[in-house]
């Protein structure tokens, strides 16, 4: 335990990989079932420019867009 009564922070992590609960894994499968649907939706995004009549580059453009706003912007524009 801590000062402030929380368990210690390793201790508690050494605890959870014993009971077979990886926080480590658990996060990176988290974030890249994310990457992998923001990969999907911005293929999506190209796809729908494409059938609309953009041409191949503007498609790209607009799927990175999506994908940059996303990224770099926390969400705020996309």
């Amino acid at each position: 335990m801590t000062d402030n009564g929380m368990p210690d922070p390793d201790e508690f992590a050494r605890y959870l990989e014993a009971a077979g609960f990886n926080v480590i894994d658990a996060q990176m499968n988290q974030y890249g079932e994310m990457v992998a649907s923001v990969i999907s939706k911005a293929a999506e995004l190209k796809k729908h420019a494409l059938a609309k009549g953009f041409s191949e580059p503007v498609a790209e453009e607009i799927a990175f867009n999506f994908v940059d706003r996303l990224v770099n912007r926390g969400g705020d524009e996309a």
